[in-house]
This record gives C-alpha cells, sequence and structure tokens, in this order.
C-alpha cells in the first residue's frame, strides 16, 4: 500500500550531524570494497574502472570524474530533479512559515531535500512516488511546521541515471553553440542541460546532447531536435580537457547509481522511515554503527567468490534494486515510525527475483524486526552482518553490469555447434554453452576439441568439399558477424567491445561411420562395420575389396544391389544402403535360374566363346568362357546386368558382316516399373572382346504382382530379329527388331499375338541361323496342359498348331526347339501323366504314379512321339553347325542325351548332374556342349 512518513524532525539549524542516509565516507568504502571484491572475483582488474574509482579529495561536480565522487556528490545536489533548499518540491498543507520549513530541512548537511529522493518502498510498486509529510520543530519554538509534498522514489532515479531520462545542468565556459537565431555564440559562460541516451552507451559514444541552454544573459533556449554538443563548442578555458569532461559525467553518474542501490540496503530507506542524526532526533543506530564498519571485500569473497551475476534476471537493474530494498524490508526500522519488519515480496516483482530472494531465506535473517528505543549493539551488529556484506556484493553487481554493458568487460559465450561437449579456451576445457568475462584487448585462443555426442563423432572438416568447418560469431542480438581467418581447428580471439554478449561457435562436422553390408551368394549377408567415414552432407565411396574369403569360399566382387555404385550422401550412422554383391562365377544360389528350358540360356558364338545368362543373388548374370568352360568371366565389369529385381534372362546371337553381336533380354525393375530390356554386346571383327554396346527398353509397365514374361529371342542369319515374351492376363506378345552394324532397331510396336491368351506361357523361339535357309520363324508355348506351335515369316501368328495332342500325357509343359538347314522345327518338352500299376514295366503299388519323360517330335509326323527318360525335371534339343541336334534330359538317372545322327540309339549318360540342363551350340556334334 502507499506509505506516507511523518517526519516529526527536531533539531539544531547549526548542527551538520543529521542526515537521511548512509554517511558519505560510507558509501564511498562500500563502492571501493565492492571494485575490489570485483576484481578478486574476475581474477584481473577492469583497468579503466579502477583509474576511474578514485582520485583524492572530493571537488566540485564533474571535477574528480570518479566513482567515489559520485557516491560522494549524490548526497550533494540532486541532479536529476533539482531538489534543494532553494528548489523543494512543491509543498502542500503547511501549518507554519514555508520559509522556516525550507530553510531548516534543507539546512541539514546535507541537504534534506537532495537525499529525499533515496527511498523507495517497493511492495508499493515501481512507478508509485512517494509522498512525504514532514513536522519540523524550530529551535527556541514549542510548534511543529508540518508540510507534505510528493517525490519520485529512488528506483525511478535510479532507471533516469540509466536511460538518461532528465535534464543533465552544468555550468561551463562555450563558444559558437548556435543561439536561437542560428547564430554561433560568443565565448561565454552559461547553464547547458545536456541529455544522453543509456549511460553505457554514452560511455562508448561520448555524445552529448543538448536540450536547453540559459546564457549568461539570462536568456533560454530551447533545443527540441537536440543538437549534438561538439569539441569546438567547449572552451579551453573550463580548465578540464573536453573528453576528461565527458569521461568524468559518466563515471560520476556510476557512482550516485552505486550510493543509490546502497540507500536500499538501510532498512530506514526500505521502510521509507526518515531519521535524523541529532540528539533531539532519533538516531538510526544502524547507520550509526557503521563508524565500525568491519566488512571487507576480501570477507565478502571469502563468503561467496563469485560475482552476483545480474544477468539471471531480465532486468539486471530491478533485480539489484529489488532484492536489496527487499532484504532490508526484513529489518524493524529506526525512524520515527519504527515500522516493522515485512518478507512479503510484493510491488512489481520478478519471479527470477523471488527465486533469488527464498535462496537466502530472508525470513531468517533475524532480529530487529520490531523496533524499540533502544536497539541492542548486538541486533545492530546483526543487521549489518546480513545487509552489509549483501550490499557489497550488490554494488560490485552494478560495477559488473556496467562493464559488461560497455565492454570493458564482454561475456562471450563459447559453444560447439550441437550445443553439447567441450572446446577449448586458451588451455582450458569448457563445457560448451560457457561463458567468459574478458576484456578488450585481450588475446586468446579457443581451439576445437574433435569428440564423440550421442553416438556421432564430431570432426573439424578440412578436406571434405561440403560442410567445412569454421568458426563463426553472432552479436549480442542473434545476427551473424563476419570473422576472418576462421578456418582452422584453432580461433585467434582479440577481444574487442563488440564482442560484449557475443556466441563464439566452433562448427564441428558430424563424421559419419559408414558400413556395409556383403551379401554373398552361399553365405547371407554379413555386416562389416565402419568400412569408411563420410562427412556430413558430402557425397562419399565406399570401399569394397575385390573378392572376400568366407569358410572355403572365396567370392568376388560383383558391384552394388538395386543399381548402386557405392557413393552416397549419408544422413546418419549408416549402411550404405545398396549391399555389396559378392558371387563366384558359373555358381546360382537360385534353385530356379535354368528352371526354364523354353528361354535360351547357353549358347555358343560362331568364334568358339560360350555365353550363359542366369539368375542369382536377384539378378542377372552374364558370363562367358574362351577355353570351352573350363574358366568362366563375369561380363558386364563383374556387375549384375539389371538395377534391380532382375529375372529371366535369354540370349540369342547374330553376325552383321564379321561382327559378332549377342543380345540378352532379361526383365528388372526401376521403380516403380517393371521393364523388359535387351542389352546389345559386340565382337567386332568376331575376335576382339565382347563390350556392352547398348541397351533398348522394349517395354515397361507396372506389375505389383510380380509376374514373369519369360522373354524369348530369336535372330536369323540376316539380322532379323524376333522378341516374343508373355503378359499373364492378356497372352503373348511380340516385337520384330533389325540387328544393324550399330546395333538393335527396334521396328513397330509391341503387339499382342492372336490366338493367344492369359493361359499362353512359357513360349520359346527359334530361326535357322544357316545362310542358305528361310527366314521362317518357329515359335512353341505352352498353354492348358498343351503345347502349341506357330511358323511366321516376320509378323506372327501363322496357324497355331496343338503339337501334343497324341503324345499320351495329360500335362506337357517346358517346350523348347531348335531348326535344322530344312527349316523344320525340332520340339521337346516335359509329358506328365498319371500311370496305373499295369501300365508300368517294373512293379509297384496299386495306385497310380506320376510319370514325367521328354516328349520329343518333328513338325510334320502328328502321330510319331518319341520319349525318354523317368522323373525329368529338364529338357532341351540343340542343333549343331553340321546339321545334327540334341536332346538333352535330366531326371532320377542324372543327365542323359541322345542325338539323331546315332538314330536316338544308345541313350548316353553325361558326367554331369543337376536338376536342369542346357546345350549350347556347336558347329559340329563334337563340340556342342550342355549345361547343368
Amino acid at each position: 500500500m502507499k506509505r506516507k512518513i511523518l517526519l516529526l524532525l527536531t533539531f539544531v539549524l547549526l548542527s551538520s550531524a543529521a542526515n537521511l542516509a548512509h554517511n558519505q565516507y560510507v558509501h564511498q568504502y562500500i563502492t571501493s570494497q565492492a571494485y575490489f571484491l570485483l576484481k578478486k572475483s574476475l581474477n584481473v582488474d577492469i583497468t579503466e574502472m579502477l583509474a576511474h574509482l578514485e582520485n583524492g579529495p572530493v571537488g566540485p561536480p564533474w571535477s574528480n570524474g570518479t566513482l567515489l565522487a559520485g557516491a560522494w556528490r549524490e548526497d550533494e545536489e540532486d541532479i536529476v530533479y533539482g531538489y534543494s533548499k532553494i528548489n523543494p518540491p512543491t509543498l502542500t498543507g503547511i501549518t507554519g512559515s514555508v520559509y522556516d520549513f525550507t530553510t531548516a530541512f534543507g539546512g541539514l548537511n546535507p541537504d534534506g531535500f537532495v537525499s529525499s529522493t533515496h527511498f523507495w518502498y517497493a511492495d508499493d510498486g515501481d512507478a508509485l512516488k512517494t509522498t512525504m509529510t514532514a513536522g519540523i520543530r524550530l529551535p527556541h519554538t514549542w510548534w511543529d511546521n508540518v508540510v507534505t509534498f510528493t517525490i519520485p522514489n529512488a528506483y525511478q532515479k535510479m532507471m533516469n541515471f540509466v536511460n538518461g531520462n532528465f535534464d543533465l545542468r552544468i555550468q561551463l565556459i562555450i563558444r559558437d553553440f548556435p543561439n536561437g537565431n542560428g547564430v554561433p555564440c560568443a565565448e561565454q559562460w552559461a547553464w547547458v542541460n545536456f541529455k544522453y541516451f543509456y549511460l553505457p552507451n554514452y560511455f562508448n559514444s561520448r555524445i552529448l546532447y543538448v536540450s536547453k541552454i540559459e546564457w549568461h544573459d539570462g536568456s533560454v533556449t530551447n533545443y527540441p531536435n537536440l543538437p549534438t554538443f561538439k569539441e569546438s563548442h567547449y572552451s579551453l578555458l573550463n580548465g578540464v580537457p573536453y573528453n576528461q569532461f565527458k569521461e568524468n559525467i559518466c563515471w560520476e553518474i556510476l557512482g550516485r547509481m552505486c550510493h543509490l542501490l546502497q540507500d536500499m540496503s538501510v532498512p530506514a530507506h526500505a521502510n521509507v522511515d526518515p531519521h535524523g542524526g541529532n540528539p533531539d532526533l532519533r538516531i538510526d543506530n544502524f547507520e550509526n554503527n557503521f563508524g565500525d564498519i568491519g566488512w571487507t571485500a576480501n570477507m565478502v569473497y571469502n563468503i561467496e567468490p563469485n560475482v552476483l551475476n545480474p544477468y539471471i534476471s531480465s532486468d539486471p537493474i530491478h533485480f539489484l534494486m529489488y532484492t536489496s530494498q527487499q532484504q532490508a524490508n526484513h529489518f524493524a526500522s529506526n525512524g520515527p515510525h519504527m515500522y516493522p519488519n515485512n518478507d512479503i515480496f510484493g510491488g512489481n516483482s520478478l519471479s527470477e527475483e523471488i527465486t533469488y530472494l527464498n535462496s537466502l531465506g530472508i525470513n531468517n535473517y533475524g532480529e530487529p524486526t520490531v523496533m524499540t528505543e533502544i536497539t541492542p549493539p548486538a541486533i545492530v551488529e546483526n543487521m549489518k552482518n546480513k545487509l552489509f556484506p549483501e550490499i557489497i556484493r550488490a554494488t560490485a553487481s552494478l560495477l559488473y553490469w556496467f562493464a559488461c554493458e560497455t565492454g570493458l568487460i564482454n561475456k562471450i559465450t563459447f559453444k560447439n555447434n550441437f550445443n553439447a561437449g567441450t572446446i577449448q579456451f586458451d588451455q582450458e576445457i569448457l563445457q560448451s554453452g560457457s561463458s567468459k568475462d574478458l576484456f578488450s584487448g585481450d588475446n586468446h585462443v579457443l581451439t576445437a576439441i574433435p569428440q564423440p555426442y550421442n553416438n556421432l563423432d564430431y570432426i573439424w572438416n578440412t578436406y571434405a568439399p561440403n560442410a567445412r568447418s569454421v568458426w563463426s560469431k553472432l552479436d549480442r542480438d542473434g545476427i551473424p558477424v563476419t570473422i576472418n581467418n576462421n578456418l582452422n581447428i584453432t580461433y585467434n580471439l582479440n577481444v574487442t567491445s563488440q564482442d560484449k554478449d557475443a556466441t563464439y561457435t566452433a562448427g564441428l562436422r558430424k563424421n559419419f561411420k559408414i558400413s556395409r553390408n556383403d551379401q554373398t551368394e552361399f553365405d547371407g549377408t554379413i555386416a562389416m562395420a565402419d568400412v569408411t567415414r563420410i562427412v556430413e552432407q558430402n557425397s562419399g565411396t565406399v570401399p569394397a575389396p575385390s573378392t572376400k574369403t568366407v569358410g572355403s569360399r572365396t567370392y568376388s566382387f560383383a558391384g552394388w544391389a538395386n543399381g548402386g555404385d557405392g557413393t552416397f550422401i549419408p544422413t546418419n550412422n549408416m549402411a550404405y544402403p545398396n549391399n555389396a554383391l559378392y558371387k563366384m562365377p558359373t555358381k546360382s544360389n537360385t534353385s530356379t535360374a535354368f528352371a526354364n528350358n523354353s528361354q535360351r540360356k547357353f549358347v555358343r558364338t560362331p568364334n568358339g566363346t560360350l555365353h550363359m545368362v542366369y539368375e542369382s543373388m536377384g539378378h542377372v548374370w552374364y558370363e562367358i568362357s574362351t577355353d570351352n568352360g573350363q574358366n568362366w568371366i563375369l561380363m558386364n565389369n563383374g556387375l549384375p546386368m539389371d538395377n534391380d529385381r532382375g529375372k529371366c534372362p535369354s540370349i540369342d546371337f547374330g553376325m552383321v558382316g564379321e561382327n559378332i553381336f549377342v543380345v540378352i533380354l532379361y526383365q528388372e525393375f526401376e521403380a516403380p516399373f517393371d521393364k523388359l530390356k535387351a542389352a546389345v554386346y559386340k565382337s567386332p571383327f568376331g575376335f576382339q572382346p565382347f563390350q556392352l554396346f547398348e541397351t533398348e527398353t522394349i517395354l515397361t509397365f507396372l506389375n505389383p504382382s510380380g509376374h514373369s514374361l519369360n522373354p524369348v529371342i530369336s535372330i536369323d542369319y540376316s539380322g532379323y530379329t524376333t522378341i516374343v515374351w508373355q503378359i499373364t492376363t492378356e497372352g503373348l506378345y511380340f516385337r520384330s527388331a533389325g540387328l544393324l552394324i550399330d546395333g538393335l532397331h527396334l521396328i513397330g510396336s509391341n503387339t499382342r499375338l492372336a490366338g493367344t491368351t492369359g493361359n499362353s506361357k512359357n513360349p520359346s523361339i527359334a530361326t535357322s541361323k544357316f545362310a542358305n535357309g528361310s527366314q521362317v520363324k518357329h515359335l512353341v508355348w505352352e498353354e492348358n496342359d498343351a503345347i502349341k506351335y506357330s511358323a511366321f515369316y516376320s509378323a506372327p501368328p501363322g496357324t497355331i498348331k496343338t503339337l501334343s495332342t497324341y503324345s499320351g500325357y495329360t500335362k506337357n509343359y517346358m517346350p523348347t526347339l531348335a531348326i535344322l538347314n530344312d527349316d523344320l522345327a525340332r520340339i521337346a518338352w516335359i509329358g506328365e501323366r498319371t500311370e496305373a500299376e499295369e501300365e508300368r514295366i517294373e512293379k509297384s503299388t496299386a495306385a497310380g504314379t506320376v510319370s514325367k519323360r521328354t516328349i520329343f517330335r518333328g513338325i510334320n509326323n502328328d502321330n510319331y512321339f518319341w520319349n525318354f527318360g523317368s522323373s525329368v525335371t529338364s529338357a532341351s534339343v540343340q542343333s549343331t553347325g553340321d546339321n545334327n541336334y540334341y536332346i538333352v534330359w535330366s531326371g532320377s538317372g542324372g543327365t542323359s542325351m541322345v542325338s539323331n545322327y546315332t538314330a536316338f540309339n544308345p541313350v548316353k549318360s553325361l558326367s554331369t548332374s543337376g536338376n536342369q540342363v542346357h546345350v549350347a551350340s556347336g558347329s559340329t556334334t563334337s563340340n556342342t556342349c550342355n549345361d547343368v
């Protein structure tokens, strides 16, 4: 609530001992001890502040330019409001003589009106002024002169000091300053009313503005635009150099602020209970006891070595004033009102102020909480021991605030860009986010520390092209500031006032640990940890050794799955997303790699090279052998043919002049589509190595069910090419092409074969490669357990014929065919039926038994079939260059074959084993090869 102060003052006008605050030398003492406490806490002098701490006896205003002079003079004149006995505040309700009151009250030493603005009852709020009702008994009288007056509180005055919200009236000799008519004035004495804006800014800029001049002749000029007062306006006759004059103002105002803060530690000021030093008045025992001060900076430091950081609050000045006042407010006051204590934190408190006050345990500060006529020395000593060290700390904190705000001390924060870990400051290791109080002109060395954090390694990146490591700076407002020479792991910091509240950040970069998954053909996928490092935002290459041995198997690196090339930009510690493929030549881990005998997967080109395509590890592979199958070479640089999910390869070759072309069909996935592609390899002149010549895309389609196209290809002696594939829900499709010296030229469009259905599957196609042969294409396929056939020239289909009608087998599938120079097809497939016991030569159970045999027939005789083998799993027929053909199959008896040139007799067992068999053509019967 609002508190009125009744001043019942009886005094002798000649007395010089009465006062309303700490004695002036006590303010000087507290201020000096506060500086030395700050120095001890920082372990270094603030050179410029020390130079303006004290310089001898206090002279007139602005002549000393020291903190102690300002602390003294705050009781000598009121530079903010101008209150004094000759300029008192508005007095009302006076019961006696105004002259007698002002003469008596202002006649205190120092002037009572000057100190009347040093009171603040913070529980009433920041903005409420103080209203005093004062009664004064004059000498040789028995009646009281009583008046009421209202003055600003101490916090309001403090903020005027901070922000410059007042006219600073100083008498000077000036010259050449424009008068009211804009004419430079003659050199003369004048009262100049100065303004500054924010004391720390004034300290750095040294700019004073003029709001009014009271000229020597008594005239007055107001300057609403606030022109700058320059050195040229300052007369040398003033005796003090202009720059020193401006410095003196700043330091003395800061000293006055120290005084005002210190008065908040006096219970009489905190309780707004005026007091006096004359024996006829009530003596404040607390202040009177300060003649034997006792407390020093060292003693305070031993209790708490750290500076009271005002920046724990959003409003440092309010924090210091409020918390000092509330501590003093705990104690009863010793003025005429003898107010009791108050431990309620009211007014415009901030949360951080309440937290700090609660940490002090103020309610345990002890007596006096109620004031009596006589205060025992022990109680006065308790007040002093609680309040005096705290006000030394608070004053040191005010000096610290000023040093930080002005850049005398630069509070600089050092951190890593990931806001954790450590950073090196000179030889000291700091936690990221730590701050240092540094002085302008100092030199320090910052060193970034490569370190792990949160399972990531951070390094100083000077080699990877992106995300280079740099030191960066943000100013106090968080705005980036350009700094030079910031690329090295160390940074030389030359502290300036521009570093106040700045943040320096070490730009360490994430150095991701990259692992690799080695997908082997037969030993599963093996995780290989930390095979390389890649700096964030950079592309790196993942190494993969050319061979890998697992147990008894030695694999060769066959590239990366899904079309990867081993390079990527990681976003964390992670495995390269595409597995490293490790493969063994001529081996497959896919049991169905050669299951489709309708597709040609094994050929011999005229230069004697064997070519083989197959599936393994979810990819299509292409290998060749130039030594009749003794050694095999993975083609396509050891990589799979496809980018992802390759399957269903088929192969054929053709001659264009002396050049040999090999065309490989395969199906692959390129999200979100499946594609049918043709890869063309060329051997110039038939003796140079086969190299990839081109790749053509024949079909692109969505395939959510994962259907297989099972494509087949046939190239005749002229290079005319026919490609056929199946669409499970529709039927067979074909596409024609021409194989020329410059590659494969697709003709027309993809066309469905009329007469085929969604049940038409596993096509096989062949044409004569003899120069004197026709260009008839022979196509067979499986449909509803029957074998279908059609012959045509350029555009299928011709007449569709069912070949398996009289075969005697209910299920007929996986047809394959060969063409001799008579242009007639020889067809083989697997026939399957259930046989009763009496139909079998070897007796078994009475139940029926499934029989699977190789069925063979020519195209012209519908009633003549051959069958071979038992439990057949694969069958193939292949022609030779000398106009013969082989029928080869695998089954329960291993791999067997017959040939037409021996009239299919005898059946010859081959020294191979396996479930699927394919036969490559040869120039002669003797050099035809089979692959099992």
